[in-house]
This record gives structure tokens, sequence and C-alpha cells, in this order.
């Protein structure tokens, strides 16, 4: 159980914002993103510590945690009822905002692995106008198909998008949503398999960076988007 609620943890904490870091790094220069990393993981430290203490002294808890004690618990012992569903309401909006953030994020990288294998990737306008649909390529992209920066279904002058559902989105639903049924028990085994991969991906990453090399004077300390 403690290496699979590790597993949990870190499949949690690396979301979508763990793309953009580069990209933050190049543009902010390299201080102010490890200052706020540094910042972030010590306050992150301390509030879970005094969370966990707070747990081990409910009634019937232990310093072993042999109570099971769900995240907004604390609040209703403590502080009442209202609090409780207050506490209930952020944590759920929090888990929404960052569920939403990563599915858009895993269905533009379905719709980028279609280009990359039929040249094209389809997807249903539901607005505006009456709906229709619409296909995309890296052509439409604003600089042209060697634009980094350009997403699937990204809106450009020439190509205005507004709302659609894509095929990778399609997709990612079909793929991801039968462990959306299931509780933290029961998927365990899908969040290890995800954590390893995390694990065998960031190991690659770093490979590929150490191999290509690090040319210091692209990545100042202070960037011109600071």
């Amino acid at each position: 159980w403690l290496f699979g609620s590790i597993a949990l943890t870190v499949n949690n904490v690396s979301g979508p914002g763990m793309l953009q870091i580069s990209k933050v790094v190049q543009e902010a220069g390299w201080l102010a993103p490890c200052l706020a990393f540094v910042l972030v993981c010590v306050v992150s430290s301390f509030a879970v510590t005094l969370l966990a203490d707070t747990i081990a002294r409910l009634p019937g808890n232990d310093a072993h945690f042999n109570k099971r004690v769900e995240f907004s618990d604390p609040f209703r012992t403590l502080f009442g009822p209202k609090l409780f569903l207050f506490s209930h309401l952020l944590y759920y909006l929090c888990l929404y905002a960052q569920n939403i953030a990563s599915i858009v994020a895993t269905a533009q990288v379905m719709d980028a692995a279609l280009v990359d294998v039929a040249g094209r990737t389809w997807a249903l306008q539901l607005y505006p106008g009456a709906p229709h649909c619409v296909h995309w390529q890296r052509e439409f992209c604003r600089d042209g198909p060697g634009d980094d920066d350009c997403q699937p279904f990204e809106d450009t002058p020439d190509h205005p998008y507004g709302g659609v559902v894509s095929v990778g989105y399609a997709v990612t639903f079909v793929t991801l949503m039968p462990f959306g049924l299931l509780n933290l028990d029961e998927n365990i085994g899908q969040q290890l398999a995800s954590f390893w991969v995390l694990c065998a991906t960031c190991v690659l990453f770093s490979a590929v960076c150490l191999a290509r090399g690090l040319e210091a004077r692209r990545v100042p300390a202070v960037g011109a988007g600071f």
C-alpha cells in the first residue's frame, strides 16, 4: 500500500504542466523557475506534514494511521459540517481543473500522433455555426509546419475552429473512461503501470538531453520573458 500511495501521488502531481517546463525555462530563464520549484516544495512539505499530523490526532486514529481518513474528514471533525462541505468543494474543483487540463493535453497528443500517421486529423465542430466535420494538419499552424508551439485545432486567422470534439478526444474518452468508473483500490494496477511508464519516459528524456548536451548560452539565468 505504501508504494501504491507513492505511485498514485506521483501520477497526480505529474500533470500537463510538466510539458511546459522547458518552454518556461527558455523564456523566463532558469533562475526564477528553480526558485519557484524550491519554494513550492518547501511550502508543500510543511502543508502535508501538518495535514498528516492532524489526521494522526483524530479520534480513533494514531501515529500508524490505522483509521482510514479521507482528505476532508479532519475539517468535519475539527471545524464542523460547513467547513467540511467547503473543503470538499474546493478539493473537487481542484481535481476537476486538473483533470480538464490533463484530458485536453492527452487529446492533443492523440491528435498529433494521428497527424504523424495519416497526415491530418478530424473533428466535429460544434460552434460557431451548425455542427460539421473539419480537419487539421500541420500546414495550418501560424508559422507553418515547423511551428513547435502549434497545437491541433488551434485557432488561426485562416482556420478558426471554435468548439470541437476531435478524434483524439474520442479515442482518449473511449480508452480512459472505464478507469474513471473504478475506485482507487480497483485501479491501483493501472496506477502502478502508469508510474513505471512515467519513470521510463523521464529516464529517456534525461538521456536524450545528456546526449545532445546543454547550450548554456541559450538558457540564461533571467530570460526576456520573465
